[in-house]
C-alpha cells in the first residue's frame, strides 16, 4: 500500500511539474482549466505583459482587428504572468478588448514552453500546431487551414 501511495505522489508531482492540470484565473475571478481550453476547436493563447513594447503593439493590432477571430471561429485567451489584475484590467479597458484576460502563475507558460513574449500558441482541438511571436490576419488562415 505504501508503494502505491508513493507512486501516486510521484506521478502527481511529475505531472504538475510539466504543466498538466493548469488553471487560470481571469481578472474577474473566473477560473478556467487547460482542459476547457483544449476543448476549443480553434484557440490562440496570447502570452504578454504590460511592460513589453512588442506586446503592446500586438494588443493594439488585435484591438483594431478583433473581428478576424470571431469571423474564423477562433477563441482567444490573453494570458499575463507578470502584472496585477488592476494593470491587466487597465490595458483591457484602454484598448477596448472584448477577450477575457487571465493571470498565469507560470503553469501554462511552462506547459507550452513560453520563453519570450509576446508569444502566440495556436491550438486546434487541444493540439499545439504553431508558435509565433507576432500575428497578422493572413497568418490565422495559414495556421488553421
Amino acid at each position: 500500500m505504501k508503494k502505491l501511495i508513493l507512486s501516486l505522489v510521484l506521478a502527481v508531482s511529475l505531472f504538475s511539474q510539466i504543466g498538466y492540470g493548469c488553471e487560470l484565473e481571469s481578472i474577474t475571478g473566473e477560473k478556467i482549466s487547460d482542459t476547457v481550453i483544449n476543448n476549443d476547436a480553434k484557440a490562440v493563447l496570447f502570452f504578454w505583459t504590460s511592460w513589453c513594447p512588442y506586446c503592446i503593439k500586438q494588443i493594439d493590432y488585435i484591438s483594431k482587428n478583433q473581428n478576424i477571430f470571431d469571423d474564423r471561429g477562433i477563441k482567444v485567451y490573453f494570458i499575463n504572468s507578470d502584472d496585477s489584475k488592476n494593470v491587466v484590467q487597465s490595458i483591457k479597458d484602454k484598448y477596448s478588448l472584448k477577450f477575457d484576460m487571465y493571470l498565469d502563475d507560470g503553469c501554462m507558460s511552462k506547459k507550452y514552453k513560453v520563453y519570450g513574449i509576446p508569444t502566440y500558441i495556436f491550438l486546434k482541438q487541444g493540439e499545439m500546431i504553431e508558435t509565433e511571436h507576432g500575428l497578422d490576419g493572413d497568418m490565422l488562415d495559414e495556421v488553421f487551414e
